[in-house]
């Protein structure tokens, strides 16, 4: 994958579930995997940062001959800023007939603890737009990112999150909105609580973590 300035860095923690666009690695990685799982998809990459996107498409062209031949018509990036529901969730209507998941790795850092607790390697190469929202708080996509899912009709809504109390408190708020049959936390290959999912009847089994996907649970 190409990685320059201006987009986050691919992270263990972050690839294992979601991902800012940035590189474009985790819906390049998402298609793959389920292509050599023997199903289809359609994918799209939404960003508000025109750099992010800019560099998506072209990890896109650099992995073509490592990936499916049909990997350009299955995957789309375009710009979208995800705060503004009712415009994302028209453009996304025109591109798809339907949506079974969606997935976020949204600003969700606050202005506070972006000065206190990050990296260095994160402060000084990594865009803070996709880090920290612009009020400084870290909380204000997830109710966006959830009526998002409910208003596309998604069986499923997976965004990542900075920690166990970010996580219980986007827990509280999509449990609140009763769109949603359940909601659980997965933690991350240290133990921590990272990214918060909510499915609808039928797709139970995605709160166990992505390990137990397989070919036989999406066609039940």
């Amino acid at each position: 994958m190409i990685c320059e300035r201006g987009v986050l860095i691919p992270r263990p923690e972050t690839e294992q579930f979601t991902s800012h666009l940035g590189t474009g690695c985790i819906p390049l990685l998402l298609h793959n995997l389920l292509s050599t799982a023997g199903m289809s998809s359609r994918i799209l990459g939404i960003d508000i940062s025109l750099e992010a996107l800019r560099l998506s498409k072209r990890n896109l062209e650099h992995n073509k001959n490592a990936l499916l031949a049909n990997v350009r018509e299955d995957i789309e990036f375009f710009h979208g800023d995800v705060l503004a529901v009712d415009s994302l969730v028209k453009a996304i209507g025109e591109k798809l007939q339907g949506v079974e998941v969606v997935i976020s790795n949204p600003p969700y850092i606050s202005g506070k603890s972006f000065n206190i607790s990050t990296g260095r390697s994160v402060r000084n190469y990594e865009p803070k737009l996709a880090l920290v929202p612009k009020d400084g708080n870290g909380d204000i996509f997830y109710p966006a990112i959830g009526r998002a899912a409910e208003r596309l009709g998604s069986q499923a809504v997976v965004a990542e999150v900075g920690g166990w109390e970010q996580a219980n408190r986007v827990k509280q708020e999509w449990e609140g909105s009763g769109a949603w049959e359940g909601v659980d936390i997965w933690k991350d290959f240290a133990g921590i609580g990272r990214t918060v999912v909510g499915w609808r009847c039928g797709w139970e089994w995605i709160r166990d973590g992505p390990d137990v996907v397989s070919y036989r649970d999406w066609e039940e």
